[in-house]
């Protein structure tokens, strides 16, 4: 089960590449989304080291300490600062780099073990699939074929890109619109039914959802009864006036 505090229908990811494209202040956003009663966000920074992306995180938890930080990929700096961020989010490459290593795998069964927050991107059927297999559930421990162990690993899976978008769709990742979006719910419902799949709890979906798309594709995007859909967004989260309103629209 997630933790309280990662709640809501709203997903924030602060982007340092994308707020310094467009001249915002990551600061002053950080306020903003709290002000709006926003709880965490997931830090983004691609593009700067390990220290440069652990003074960031320090930084950013200085002006607003009360809200929760979830770091995307950086396994080894959350595990050396777990007071620092409260969640871990990774891809599927970054993913596949530490299952080949032994001791970064470690550091995974670990932070799994004690209950950390952990989130994984897909970005097809096969993917979701195979993911729901190793959620944090007590269920999962019937799939014994996992590497991981029981009772598995994410709390959450993101899937996407939904839409068109300059940072999450190319040649490896292609857009699947909403004919793909149900195309990937109902392989996860069919495997389900055979006792191929896990339940997916919360479902995060991300890329080019702006007020009307999150509104089409929103409510009939639930995996299993009880699956908490959510809303994730990089630039779309920049404008805090759109970012409020698709929240307000997506609580009703």
């Amino acid at each position: 089960m997630a933790a309280e505090w990662f709640s809501g229908v709203r997903y924030p990811i602060l982007d340092r590449d994308a707020c310094g494209r467009h001249g915002v202040d990551p600061l002053k956003l950080l306020h903003d989304w709290r002000d709006d009663g926003l709880g965490f966000f997931q830090l983004r920074a691609k593009n700067i080291d390990a220290d440069a992306y652990l003074a960031l995180a320090s930084r950013l938890k200085e002006q607003a300490p009360s809200v929760h930080i979830i770091a995307n990929d950086r396994l080894s700096v959350v595990s050396n600062n777990r007071g620092l961020f409260s969640g871990l989010h990774l891809g599927q490459e970054d993913l596949a780099g530490i299952r080949d290593n032994a001791v970064t795998a470690a550091e995974l069964r670990r932070l799994a073990a004690d209950g950390f927050l952990l989130g994984l991107s897909t970005h097809n059927a096969a993917q979701l699939v195979e993911a729901s297999r190793h959620m944090r559930d007590d269920r999962a421990a019937e799939f014994e074929s996992t590497p991981w162990g029981a009772p598995g690993l994410w709390h959450y899976l993101a899937l996407g890109p939904c839409f068109e978008t300059s940072s999450r769709s190319g040649p490896a990742n292609p857009v699947l619109g909403v004919a793909g979006l149900r195309d990937c719910v109902k392989a996860l419902q069919k495997q389900r039914l055979a006792g191929q799949a896990g339940h997916v709890s919360r479902l995060v979906l991300i890329g080019g959802l702006n007020v009307e798309r999150s509104r089409t594709v929103f409510r009939e995007m639930a995996v299993d009864p009880g699956c908490q859909v959510m809303v994730a967004a990089i630039e779309g989260a920049l404008d805090t006036r759109n970012w409020a309103q698709i929240g307000r629209i997506l609580a009703r």
